[in-house]
């Protein structure tokens, strides 16, 4: 009696476990297409992201120019259908190819150049949607690369800085844990 009571409760509980499971992923699914449903596009390319909360979502609309990348970061509210916020990451200089010979003149050629270094190379292809700032500070660039996916939670959460030399040397590769910045 005793074993038969436990396969029944087991039974039910498996059950029930297997129609929650799948309620959820398809409420998931139709908040997903809810939210990408409410940005309007014109044919660009469009990832979600998922949030803590069921009813929101992250929409990246992503935009190549010659150059580089514009990304439109929407937060959607999918049960209502309005977008809470929205902001843009501009990231030129990232689909600069070519011979770059020192000295490095513009941010597109210490960009390119910094990618010569196989540590910078192999984060690079890794990240999700690639962004770079560039900064030049008495003969020397500063180049931080991240992923734009982790300016959804205000600031920045990691990347990798390569400081060169206007010689095409290259410093200092350092990876970034942590990044405080506000756009």
């Amino acid at each position: 009696m005793v074993t038969y009571r436990t396969h029944k409760k087991a039974r039910f509980i498996l059950v029930g476990a297997l129609l929650l499971v799948s309620v959820n992923f398809g409420v998931r699914y139709y908040e997903k297409q809810a939210a990408i449903d409410t940005i309007t596009d014109q044919g660009n390319e469009m990832i979600s992201m998922p949030t803590l909360r069921p009813d929101r979502w992250w929409i990246f609309v992503v935009t190549p120019s010659d150059s580089g990348y514009t990304y439109e970061i929407y937060e959607v509210d999918s049960a209502s259908r309005i977008i809470v916020t929205m902001t843009t990451v501009e990231s030129p200089f990232i689909g600069v190819n070519g011979l770059v010979t020192p000295p490095l003149d513009s941010p597109e050629e210490a960009v390119f150049y910094s990618k010569k270094n196989t540590t910078v190379k192999a984060y690079v292809e890794g990240l999700y949607l690639p962004a770079v700032t560039v900064e030049r500070e008495e003969g020397v660039w500063k180049i931080f690369w991240y992923d734009v996916s982790t300016e959804v939670i205000g600031t920045l959460s990691g990347g990798i800085l390569v400081t060169i030399d206007e010689n095409g040397t290259i410093l200092d590769v350092e990876r970034i844990t942590e990044v405080n910045i506000s756009r």
